[in-house]
């Protein structure tokens, strides 16, 4: 959580919010192209 808290302050709030929907995303997207992929 000091982690969490240090890149708020070092980096600013929008930018962590950013950086963590992309993490949370990517995860997604990954099966997405595998679901494509074997689709095809």
């Amino acid at each position: 959580m000091e982690e969490w808290l240090t890149l708020v302050f070092n980096h600013g709030f929008a930018a962590v919010v950013a950086f963590y929907l992309l993490h949370r995303m990517e995860k997604k997207l990954d099966l997405l192209i595998n679901a494509v992929c074997k689709s095809t």
